[in-house]
């Protein structure tokens, strides 16, 4: 609160997809990105640079090194609420917080049964599965997530009447698809709590060049994983408390374009 922080809640009944896609209903967000089902998804905060925002999950810095993050891996299903810090909180969070603090706190564990089934379709031929489930027995609770994504994103360049195509260029081999897991598990027992979170996902996205050199990307992709472990103990006292976290990520992806059906 002495931050002053804005407080970004989910709304469950929207079309929302990704973190990006929630940060962007503020108009203090703002993105230069195809605004396409499964493309990369950066923002910009009270027009800094990307990169000029820390980005937070669970308490994990995700940027710390200056780098932009792609909102795109964090799926609106996970979100419980975001935290938003404008302006310059280097401060507290270094150099990659000039332009401000997005801290994502991802979804407890539920305290009760249950199972959902969310399943979307639109436009570009874009499709979404979302299977859930949780429950909770004693001082044991757990929640299970997985999704599919698949878009194939094809769509017609806008171009000028004076070109005088004979047909409308027509983007294509821009397919993108993704999978995750997310899981969480909480022991609580009087002062003593402990969580686990484990994240894992899987990416597949073609990238089409420029409108010249279409032929020379039409086979290229982007390819990757990632794997996020996430460990928490706190213990709490009436005048004190105690808090360890413990966390391990891995990233990688890999660009390959060997197989194009350009001649040359």
């Amino acid at each position: 609160p002495a931050l002053g922080a804005n407080l970004i809640i989910p709304d469950t009944q929207s079309n929302l997809s990704t973190a990006g896609d929630l940060l962007l209903q503020s108009s203090s967000f703002f993105t230069t990105d195809t605004r396409l089902k499964g493309e990369r998804q950066t923002v910009s905060l009270l027009g800094s640079h990307a990169r000029h925002s820390l980005v937070l999950v669970d308490g994990v810095a995700q940027n710390a090194a200056g780098e932009d993050y792609d909102f795109s891996k964090v799926p609106v299903e996970q979100i419980d609420y975001v935290e938003i810090i404008k302006g310059n909180a280097s401060a507290y969070g270094g150099s990659a917080a000039i332009g401000g603090i997005i801290h994502i706190h991802t979804k407890e564990a539920l305290a009760d049964w249950g199972a959902e089934l969310l399943a979307e379709a639109g436009s570009f031929d874009y499709y979404k599965q979302v299977y859930k489930a949780h429950f909770q027995r004693a001082g044991l609770a757990a929640l299970l997530e997985y999704y599919h994504q698949d878009a194939f994103n094809d769509f017609y360049y806008d171009t000028p009447a004076f070109w005088g195509m004979d047909s409308p260029l027509r983007r294509t081999h821009n397919r993108k698809q993704s999978d995750g897991l997310f899981s969480r598990l909480t022991y609580q027992q009087k002062a003593l709590k402990l969580d686990y979170s484990l994240n894992l996902g899987s990416f597949a996205k073609e990238l089409p060049g420029t409108i010249n050199f279409l032929e020379l990307y039409d086979a290229s992709r982007l390819t990757g994983s990632f794997t996020q472990h996430n460990l928490r103990a706190s213990l709490a006292g009436k005048r004190w408390s105690h808090e360890l976290t413990g966390w391990n990520y891995f990233d990688y992806s890999q660009y390959r374009n060997l197989e194009s059906s350009s001649p040359v």
